[in-house]
């Protein structure tokens, strides 16, 4: 007895690598010359990937030769784009058709100058990159496909050292340490470039009357060392005349290279009347004024304690500090006497403290916390710390 009832069938089947959907209002089996197809296309908005060359079964057949298929470009800047050319020459006896793959990299980008190379012509491959980031290996590049039975595929890379125009060394601070009330005392520093042949110092600028410069070409045996093309020597000299304390300041260099001039902090320590020494416990550097106050609840807050020792020569009274100036301001700074010392010479107490309940936070070598402190020592010294610490 025939079926009275009338559905709906969907079949999917795989025809020709696309997706075929066959539809029929009957519930016998449709006809496949009336049925209803709709084969599936790529999303709206994308194009059809071109499909690579392929060779032919039967000859004559092209040949793909690329005498060179890497390039060291040696050294460029950081931000800076280069560009190099490869020849892909078709000396088989058949058109030679090409299609560039995908680069390795977004920073690096092909271009085939003919997709088609008739038998004894050639044509180019300009690859072009962009050195985004410091990198003393960069080596990208990708394939370029074609119709040789016997060199179905061609890779092409570029390679090198992604560096920036200029290095200082040290790099971030320049610290000459203790300074001798009669010769001073001095580093030596340098700047140097991996990327320029030559350069020229234009000029090194102090922000201090305390710190000197004098310039000289580094030697070839000291650019070897750092891999450098070309670099200068810079003394730094701290001068005999400066204050008691720490100094920190910054010297700026300038070249014929670059606009705007490189920057580097300088540290500077000398002994003077009145020392800050640490007291058991806690982790601080005469010689950098540096004091590490570790990490800590920031509803506890923290504690530290360091001894002053000062020389009481023409003092009447006790060392007592004038004005305190810190940064973060929340920062509790209180001097005390400890009792008798050695004669002629004063003890006392400084206690530093991040008081229960601030934000949490930290502050690290490259943002310290400060602290700068007066006294009524008749040298005039001021005492200068810089903390470390985190909050959580």
């Amino acid at each position: 007895m025939k079926n009275l009832f009338f559905g709906l069938i969907a079949v999917a089947a795989a025809v020709g690598g696309a997706w075929v959907l066959v539809t029929s209002g009957s519930s016998d089996v449709a006809d496949p010359g009336t049925a209803e197809t709709t084969v599936a296309k790529p999303p709206v908005g994308e194009p059809e990937e071109e499909p690579r060359p392929r060779a032919s079964e039967k000859g004559p057949w092209p040949k793909a030769v690329a005498d060179e298929s890497e390039f060291k470009f040696g050294s460029m800047q950081v931000g800076s784009e280069k560009e190099h050319e490869f020849v892909i020459r078709n000396e088989g006896e058949a058109d030679l058709h090409l299609k560039a793959g995908q680069p390795t990299c977004k920073c690096t980008a092909f271009e085939l100058a003919d997709k088609v190379v008739p038998p004894g012509e050639q044509t180019t491959l300009l690859v072009r990159w962009v050195g985004k980031f410091k990198d003393d290996n960069f080596q990208h590049g990708g394939p370029v496909f074609t119709d040789d039975p016997e060199h179905t595929e061609l890779r092409f890379n570029v390679g090198g050292i992604v560096d920036a125009a200029f290095e200082l060394y040290p790099e971030d601070v320049w610290s000459i340490g203790g300074v001798s009330g009669t010769a001073g005392a001095s580093i030596e520093a340098m700047i140097l470039s991996r990327v320029y042949d030559e350069f020229s110092v234009t000029e090194v600028k102090s922000d201090s009357p305390y710190i000197q410069t004098a310039i000289r070409d580094a030697s070839p045996a000291v650019l070897q060392g750092v891999r450098g093309k070309k670099g200068y020597v810079i003394e730094v000299h701290a001068t005999p005349d400066m204050p008691p304390g720490h100094l920190e300041t910054r010297v700026h260099i300038s070249t014929d290279k670059d606009d705007s001039p490189m920057s580097v902090t300088v540290r500077a320590s000398k002994s003077g009347p009145v020392r800050l020494l640490p007291l058991p416990g806690v982790a601080f550097s005469e010689n950098t004024g540096g004091l590490r106050l570790g990490q800590f609840p920031a509803s506890q807050g923290r504690k530290a304690e360091l001894m002053v020792l000062a020389d009481q020569e023409g003092m009447d009274g006790p060392l007592e500090l004038t004005s305190i100036e810190s940064n973060p301001s929340f920062v509790r700074v209180e001097m005390t006497p400890m009792g008798a010392a050695a004669e002629g010479k004063g003890r006392y107490k400084l206690s530093v403290e991040i008081p229960p309940g601030i934000p949490r936070g930290s502050r690290d070598t490259q943002n310290p916390g400060t602290i700068d402190m007066q006294t009524n020592h008749p040298s005039g010294q001021v005492l200068n710390l810089r903390f470390v610490y985190k909050a959580f």
